[in-house]
């Protein structure tokens, strides 16, 4: 039977996230942010 890895396991296992540069986030929020509001922005780089 196949282990379910969780959500934290399987972004460990991927490595650490790059740095956005603070010039591009000024770009792209323009205000406070929802959760779901940063995953739609992050998912569609």
């Amino acid at each position: 039977m196949k282990k379910k890895r969780t959500v934290a396991s399987q972004a460990a296992a991927r490595g650490p996230l790059p740095e956005l540069p603070k010039a591009l986030l000024d770009e792209l929020v323009k205000g406070p942010m929802t959760p779901a509001q940063v995953q739609d922005l992050m998912l569609a780089f």
